[in-house]
């Protein structure tokens, strides 16, 4: 569209492709931040039957998970590499 976003932080919404693509995407293009909201409309309560009486997010439901580079980093973001357990050794 080209609306430079050096310096900015970006507003992204969930969807069409995994969390992660979206802050690695705006870095690249020079973004210093990106938030990523979910449309109820997609997944929430706009859709059908909220939990815990159905599958869709309630109105005060948020999504939660990692965007970092699975390729790169995989597993638990505190732990990438090595399996998420009480002993592990983070960032090792």
């Amino acid at each position: 569209m080209g609306i430079s976003v050096k310096g900015a932080i970006v507003i992204a919404r969930y969807g069409g492709s995994w969390r992660g693509i979206k802050p690695k995407v705006a870095f690249e293009h020079g973004a210093v931040g990106c938030l990523i909201y979910s449309d109820p409309r997609d997944d929430g309560y706009a859709e059908g039957d909220v939990f815990p009486k159905g599958a869709w997010r309630p109105p005060d439901g948020v999504q939660r998970g990692s965007v970092m580079d699975i390729p790169l980093h995989p597993g638990d973001p505190l732990t990438p590499g090595v399996p998420a357990t009480s002993d592990a050794n983070a960032w090792t």
